[in-house]
Order: C-alpha cells, then sequence, then structure tokens
C-alpha cells in the first residue's frame, strides 16, 4: 500500500517543484520569491520522506539491488558535501570533509547507496547540531592490490545520543526522544534506512 501511494503521491508531487522552479525564473516579486522558495522547500521535503518510503519499503521486501560500477569515493564525498552546504550555511555551521589521500583509483561498488548512506548521516548530523561543526572523514583502513577497506566517518558537535538510545535510532519511524520530531522534525526512517 505505502510502495503504491508513494508511486501515486511522487508523479504530482513532481509537476508541483517543475511549475515552481518555472515561476521562479519568471522574474516574480520579492513577497511571491519568499512564497515560491517556502513551496519548493516543502515540496523537496515531501519528496525525500515519500522517497525514504519507497526505499525501506525495497529493503523490507528483500528487493534492493546493489550495482558494482567504478566510483570515486572521495569525489562522492565531496559532491555530497557540497549539496549540504547550503544547510550548514544556513545554521551558521563548518561543513568539512576529509578526504583520503591514498585512494588514487577508483573502486568498484554501489555509487547510488554509499551516496544515500553518507548524505542520510551527514544530514542528520546538519539537523541535530545548533552550533560548531560537522565533518566528513574518509579513511582507508587497509589497501591491497584488489581490495581497499575504507571507513567513514561523521563527527559533530550536536546534542548527541544517550547509549542507551543508540540501537533504537535504526528502527523504522522511531527518535531518540517523542520531543524529537516536533523540534528537529524528520520520519526517523533515515537511519533505518542505512541499517537496511
Amino acid at each position: 500500500f505505502l510502495s503504491t501511494m508513494s508511486h501515486e503521491i511522487r508523479t504530482p508531487l513532481n509537476a508541483v517543484i517543475g511549475m515552481t522552479h518555472l515561476l521562479m525564473r519568471n522574474k516574480p516579486r520579492k513577497d511571491q520569491e519568499e512564497n515560491l522558495n517556502v513551496l519548493l522547500f516543502s515540496a523537496n521535503n515531501l519528496l525525500s520522506i515519500v522517497n525514504d518510503i519507497l526505499d525501506y519499503n525495497k529493503i523490507e521486501a528483500g528487493k534492493i539491488n546493489f550495482e558494482s560500477v567504478p566510483m570515486d569515493v572521495n569525489s562522492i564525498a565531496r559532491n555530497i558535501i557540497g549539496g549540504l552546504q547550503n544547510k550548514a550555511t544556513e545554521k551558521q555551521i563548518d561543513l568539512v570533509v576529509e578526504t583520503e589521500h591514498r585512494l588514487t583509483h577508483k573502486v568498484n561498488g554501489d555509487p547510488t547507496r554509499l551516496s544515500q548512506v553518507i548524505y542520510n548521516l551527514l544530514h542528520n548530523a546538519i539537523k541535530f547540531t545548533e552550533h560548531g561543526s560537522v565533518k566528513l572523514i574518509v579513511h582507508a583502513k587497509a589497501i591491497t592490490d584488489s581490495s581497499v577497506t575504507i571507513d567513514f566517518r561523521v563527527i559533530d558537535t550536536g546534542i548527541g545520543i544517550a547509549p542507551e538510545k543508540q540501537k533504537m535510532i535504526f528502527e523504522r519511524f522511531t527518535q531518540a526522544d517523542s520531543s524529537t520530531s516536533r523540534s528537529y522534525g524528520g520520519t526517523g526512517l533515515g537511519l533505518a534506512i542505512i541499517k537496511g
């Protein structure tokens, strides 16, 4: 049901986003531009929730497929940081990345899923950080002629998670505190997708 409904919602939602972009190109008045920005932000937010539901459904049904193609891990990390820079700037927090200089070749993996996991972790960190910084570290733990083991770390100066709550945040529609969704928003699906 959720999967079917999500597909049905996504189609008109993409039209709303497309039409909003068209209206923004038509030199709107200042007050109209502000309203269009709110509309675009809200529509993109809803689209993100719908996409999370679709992905989680695929994981639960065992229908998620992983591809193995050459990918540039450092480039993926930098692109994600670039895409989230505005969110960090709005909150006046630093968003930095430390890439792995020893990764001089592409590695085989699934760039879409890797991006999704890193994006969700960073987005979460930015959301729960009011002051300071969020940092992504890409570190090669082991490099051989045929394989590489990469450690990705997200470090932030946010509110943190109590040790007893750290396991439950990976359950679907769950957040560490019932007041969290009121203060910060979100569905609690992002980390469940990462675990999946």
